[in-house]
């Protein structure tokens, strides 16, 4: 129950950057400075950096740091994500060996 809100709420904010990429992004000035910033955090640079590449308003710095930052919190996630399910979902913490 805990992983399908978590999975809901990610759902909903991955949705909602889309449509700010594919709408407001575009029709705003793509160079302004949220969406420099914008563009290199993870989620949101799935999005919003390829509509800034297509404009050509995307410097070859924030592609870099995108990716960087990408490549760098991956393994992190990975890392934390996985102790939830581990914990969570299929219950190995439990004394008797299967769910809780």
């Amino acid at each position: 129950k805990e992983g399908s809100h978590a999975m809901t709420i990610l759902i909903i904010l991955n949705m909602a950057v889309y449509m700010y990429a594919a709408t407001y992004g575009v029709e705003m000035n793509l160079s302004s400075s949220i969406n420099n910033v914008l563009c290199i955090i993870p989620i949101v640079s799935t999005y919003l950096l390829p509509v800034m590449m297509i404009y050509n308003s995307a410097s070859s710095v924030q592609i870099i740091l995108a990716i960087l930052l990408n490549l760098f919190l991956l393994p992190i996630t990975i890392n934390k994500c996985s102790k939830i399910v581990k914990n969570g979902i299929l219950g190995y913490d439990s004394k008797d060996g299967g769910t809780k």
